[in-house]
């Protein structure tokens, strides 16, 4: 430790315990007292450099509180107070005087504490030299914060604490005490691979978008004080392994909001008092220091992150993210991976695999379009709806392969039936007696079930609740209306074969390409009943289970916005797949006879496609303009304040949409099954 900040310290050191020497107010003062030994504690600062009659002193004070008092103080409500109790442990255990946590552990299990009281009663345990000995304790808080963290939306906000980056902040340096228990026991021995990975998530987007709000000038938020915690955390992220291939960006944002603390420490949103001007040594100090090491190793696979590399070019290839710095795309890669286990362990729950390509591709792509997207426009949905709608995106996928694969034995009236079956429960299916149909039956049913008893539907507004199971329904039987389409076309390529002829025109009857592709083939992209889905995640979790779209106008513009946007993405997918489809039999949106009348060949007629899906884009972006526009005035304060934060949310799900269209553009990624598609029997 350099002389400056350690005389700078001392001085702080000093003039508080001048404070509580004056008696002014005892146990304020020796709650400060606390607060400073323990932000050492945490800054780093090593205690025999700041050696003096007055930290020798403030030791002696603290020991002598808990020799009296195991458990300090009263909290709001008649509660221990946690934080100062675990605060003065952390500190005691600095001086190298650790005293027992018993007695407030018996008093944390005994209440509900709040995020902050949390993370300070865990950082209690975790200092001890028996820590191990608490694992009980231990996986308690941590699923506790883990739970509040990935249900929080936007920021994460603590009890007594003005800025969430102090929330955060406590929380990382927590979870880094974890990662290095974990580190020393074996992380699966501490805890299972669900908690885990929910923990890795937690971490790394605590410190991610600390890294994306920095301010163009290296700041956070209007202070010195918060842009000393922003540091403080990105130096807690240098530490774990999560965040070694992002060692350069990291290092960049910590010398940033360096300079700018050397610049501004004097700009505080109040009076600096001593807790505050020792935040911004710690900040100087810690950003000063080099790396201890890497945190975490045993918790974190970068054999994944290598694999994602390939990915984050091809996102970085389309329109949405072509400005988007490289860094951020790679960072979004990485918290995607994090999301990998946890997806991968359903994979089965619902739809079988057989005579299926292997699917890994869906497991590398799905989480990283939800985490880019919500990255990008720093929207930071909580992480419970990101990862419920990669659960979402996955099972779409898979209810695709499992109709074009398995459903191709079954008649097309039987299908149908089969479908209608599933949203009646308590009924049989039509013919589930019959082996081969009982295959389809019972991954159909859980399908249905899984989304019709998922807790935010439930939960969710009737209006809401009901439009879901009507777009699923839609999105079903426009599996089967696709199959038959697929068999006609390909009827038509075997008549015209055997003629010698070359057919790519679709004979649509009395189908025109507009009716179709704003029908059979937007239903069919699964976008809307997701659109609908997403209502019910938003009416149960922001909106108090009232109507995600309450005015009339709302409902008829979030509908337009659904099908111009479904309508949209499968022009997309279209004009990067004739290639494909044509090896498929599957039938193109290029496919039908309005093309006729475009010279050129195949790629005239995508050149066309593309100019209607741009057409459709404009019309998206009035809807939604349209949308967030209305004036919403329900008479209830809650629901009103939400609309921006819904809108927020819709456009980060509109460029889900979209990215996946985008990259068809660039690179077909649908998959093919390993055998003949033969389509439903008529």
């Amino acid at each position: 430790m350099t002389p400056k900040y350690t005389a700078a310290v001392i001085a702080l050191i000093r003039q508080a315990v001048a404070d509580f020497d004056d008696k002014h107010d005892a146990d304020l003062l020796t709650y400060a007292l606390i607060q400073l030994s323990s932000t050492c504690y945490h800054a780093g600062f090593p205690y025999h450099d700041l050696e003096c009659v007055e930290i020798s002193k403030i030791t002696h004070v603290l020991h002598q509180a808990m020799q009296e008092r195991a458990v300090l103080g009263s909290a709001p409500g008649g509660k221990a107070n946690v934080t100062g109790t675990s605060m003065c442990i952390q500190a005691l255990s600095y001086a190298s005087k650790p005293v027992g946590i018993d007695d407030m552990l018996r008093q944390y299990d005994q209440e509900q504490y709040s995020f902050n009281e949390t993370c300070h009663a865990l950082a209690a345990i975790l200092c001890q030299d028996d820590a191990s000995k608490y694992t009980a304790q231990i996986l308690k808080a941590v699923g506790s914060l883990c739970q509040s963290w990935w249900d929080s939306d936007g920021e994460i906000h603590g009890d007594t604490t003005p800025t969430h980056l102090h929330s955060s902040l406590l929380f990382i340096q927590s979870m880094t005490q974890v990662f290095a228990l974990m580190d020393r026991e074996s992380p699966n021995q501490l805890m299972d691979p669900d908690l885990k990975s929910r923990l890795l998530i937690a971490v790394f987007q605590a410190c991610l978008r600390t890294m994306l709000m920095q301010g163009d000038d290296g700041s956070w938020g209007s202070s010195a004080e918060e842009s000393a915690y922003g540091v403080l955390i990105l130096c807690e992220a240098r530490r774990l392994s999560m965040f070694s291939t992002l060692a350069s960006p990291l290092d960049l944002a910590i010398k940033r909001g360096v300079a700018c603390l050397e610049v501004n420490n004097g700009h505080t949103t109040s009076p600096p008092t001593a807790i505050h001007q020792l935040y911004l040594l710690a900040a100087l100090y810690r950003a000063a220091a080099p790396p201890t090491g890497s945190i975490g190793d045993g918790s974190f696979d970068v054999a994944r992150v290598t694999k994602g590399r390939k990915h984050a070019k091809l996102f970085s290839m389309t329109p949405l993210f072509s400005d988007i710095p490289e860094w951020e795309i790679q960072a979004s890669m990485v918290e995607s991976v994090l999301f990998q286990p946890m997806l991968y362990a359903r994979r089965l729950d619902i739809f079988p695999r057989k005579d299926m390509e292997d699917d890994a591709k869906y497991f590398d792509i799905i989480p990283f379009t939800w985490t880019s997207c919500s990255n990008r426009q720093r929207t930071f949905a909580s992480t419970s709806f990101l990862y419920e709608m990669m659960v979402i995106s996955f099972l779409n996928y898979q209810a695709d392969e499992f109709l074009e694969s398995c459903a191709g034995s079954v008649p097309t009236d039987t299908l149908r039936q089969l479908i209608d079956s599933a949203f009646r429960p308590g009924v049989d299916a039509a013919h589930s007696d019959i082996p081969s149909y009982s295959q389809i039956v019972e991954p159909l049913n859980k399908f249905v079930t899984y989304i019709s008893t998922h807790p935010c539907v439930l939960a969710a507004s009737a209006w809401d609740r009901a439009s879901v199971m009507r777009e699923l329904r839609i999105f079903l039987h426009a599996h089967v209306t696709q199959l038959v389409d697929n068999v006609d076309f390909q009827k038509n390529q075997q008549t015209a074969a055997s003629r010698n002829g070359c057919v790519t025109e679709y004979d649509a009857n009395q189908q025109t390409f507009f009716g179709w592709v704003r029908t059979t083939s937007a239903n069919h992209t699964s976008c809307p009943y997701s659109f609908s889905f997403v209502s019910c995640l938003l009416s149960s979790s922001l909106l108090g289970g009232k109507e995600c779209f309450p005015a009339v106008q709302e409902k008829y513009f979030a509908s337009a916005a659904r099908l111009h946007l479904a309508t949209m993405c499968r022009m997309y997918n279209d004009y990067g797949s004739t290639g494909r489809d044509a090896a498929e039999g599957n039938l193109n949106s290029i496919n039908f006879p309005e093309y006729d009348s475009t010279p050129g060949g195949t790629e005239a007629k995508k050149r066309a496609l593309f100019e209607i899906a741009d057409y459709e884009r404009n019309c998206l972006t009035r809807a939604l303009q349209s949308l967030g526009a209305v004036s919403r005035d329900t008479g209830d304060a809650s629901l009103d304040q939400m609309q921006n934060r819904q809108m927020e949310i819709w456009q980060m799900f509109c460029d889900v949409t979209d990215l996946y269209g985008q990259i068809y553009v660039v690179r077909d990624i649908g998959s093919r099954v390993t055998g003949p598609v033969s389509g439903p029997k008529a």
